[in-house]
């Protein structure tokens, strides 16, 4: 798809699941390194990756840095080229929650 018009972005469903789902890691890298801005959506799979997972959960608890878990599941984005992340959010609380993360990286 990249090579077959003079896009100027894309937007891909992506998250630590779908990382070899759908245009997964490799398309990422394949739409950045060719200029297209990306925009990522369901970065936490409808809220589903925000859910309390034990064996993931126990790890991070562990950390040095404390997070949230969305916070965590995010991390990274900020590194890829042109960037811009689509959060889902229900609440004036994960309004702020996620403006604070994005002023932070």
């Amino acid at each position: 798809m990249v090579d077959s018009y003079d896009w100027s972005f894309c937007q891909i469903q992506y998250n630590f699941m779908d990382e070899k789902n759908q245009a997964g890691t490799e398309g990422l890298r394949y739409a950045a390194d060719n200029g297209l801005g990306i925009v990522i959506m369901e970065p936490l799979r409808g809220g589903m990756l925000t859910k309390d997972i034990p064996s993931i959960n126990d790890i991070w608890r562990k950390a040095t840095v404390q997070r949230s878990l969305s916070e965590w599941h995010c991390d990274g984005f900020g590194t890829i080229p042109s960037t811009v992340v689509l959060s889902g959010m229900s609440s004036f609380e994960q309004v702020q929650q996620n403006v604070a993360y994005a002023e932070s990286v």
